[in-house]
C-alpha cells in the first residue's frame, strides 16, 4: 500500500484542482463545462479503490467516500483518525453493509478537508449524508 501513496497523492491534488475548477465554472453559469469535469472527477475517484475495513490504517487528512457495489455514492466524509471513524461507521450506521468499496483523497490542511467535504456533499448528493446535502 504504501507503493501507491504518491499516486494516491497526486491523484488527489488532481481531484482538488478538478474540483476548484468545476466551482469555478459552476459560478460563472458554465454548467455544461462543469458537468463534463465532475464526471472526470468520479472516474479518477473509482481508479483507486479499497474494499471496506482495509483503509483504517491510512495516517493524516482524507476526504473518503463509501461506496455500494453498483457505484452508488453511499456518504462523503473527513477524518483524520481513520481506524476509529471506521469504527464508529461500522458500529453504528445500520447502512454499512452497503459499502463495497472506499476512495480516498489525501488532503494538506483541515480547511482544505472541510471545503471539500461540503462541495462534494452537495455536489454528489451521498444517499446516507444529511449534513450539506441539498433537497
Amino acid at each position: 500500500m504504501d507503493g501507491n501513496r504518491g499516486a494516491d497523492v497526486t491523484l488527489g491534488g488532481k481531484v482538488f484542482k478538478a474540483l476548484a475548477t468545476a466551482d469555478s465554472l459552476t459560478k460563472q453559469g458554465r454548467i455544461r463545462e462543469a458537468r463534463m469535469i465532475m464526471s472526470e472527477v468520479r472516474r479518477m475517484q473509482r481508479a483507486v479503490k479499497f474494499p471496506p475495513r482495509t483503509v483504517s490504517h491510512l495516517k493524516g487528512r482524507w476526504l473518503y467516500r463509501l461506496w455500494a457495489a453498483d457505484d452508488t455514492l453511499l456518504y462523503v466524509g473527513i477524518t483524520d483518525r481513520g481506524r476509529e471513524r471506521e469504527r464508529e461507521h461500522v458500529r453504528t450506521k445500520i447502512w454499512w453493509p452497503e459499502v463495497h468499496h472506499i476512495t480516498v483523497e489525501p488532503i494538506a490542511t483541515r480547511a482544505e478537508l472541510l471545503h471539500l467535504e461540503r462541495v462534494a456533499i452537495s455536489r454528489e448528493r451521498p444517499r446516507y449524508n444529511t449534513q450539506h446535502n441539498r433537497d
